[in-house]
């Protein structure tokens, strides 16, 4: 299991290395992260069907992650913000606590990123079966009432990658 932001930096770094090797992409994490507070000239995305363990129940369960993401082609630059939203305690429902993530996991999140960064900020046409798909089986309910996304209104269901909002 793997939760640190460089593991997130280093692995992001090595797949977008491989599809946009003259591009620099920098990724940081950031808990204040908001959906509907973007800066001018930044896209937002929400990921759900992603999965994580928490600490105090080991089952693995369904998260979501809100990204930003700004790219600067005029200097072939790249920006990333992330979110993960937390979970409350399945035994004493007080308590948030941050997923950790699977290096399986991290990279199934980060491959679908990819492509949407790829579709969106370079106008690439991708193809949803040209994704490699790893498939992960969750062992515990998604509880809509612990998870955080779902507090906020944001988790509005399942979806297959990355959402864009334009509004």
């Amino acid at each position: 299991m793997e939760k640190t932001k460089g593991f997130w930096r280093a692995l992001l770094k090595e797949k977008i290395g491989v599809v946009k090797p003259e591009d620099a992409w920098s990724l940081r994490m950031d808990e204040s992260l908001e959906l509907y507070q973007v800066p001018p000239g930044w896209k937002r995305f929400l990921q759900d069907h992603a999965y994580a363990r928490y600490s105090l129940n080991r089952s693995l369960t369904e998260f979501i992650l809100l990204f930003h993401v700004l790219w600067e082609p005029h200097k072939r630059q790249g920006r990333i913000q992330m979110r993960c939203f937390q979970q409350q305690c399945h035994e004493c429902f007080s308590k948030h606590e941050e997923p950790e993530f699977t290096v399986e996991s991290a990279s199934k999140v980060l491959d679908r990123l990819i492509v949407t960064i790829r579709k969106e900020c370079y106008g690439e046409h991708i193809e949803d079966a040209d994704i490699s798909e790893v498939v992960i089986h969750s062992t515990g309910p998604h509880r809509r009432e612990l998870c955080e996304a779902c507090q906020l209104g944001l988790h509005k269901g399942s979806q297959d990658g990355p959402r864009a909002y334009n509004d």
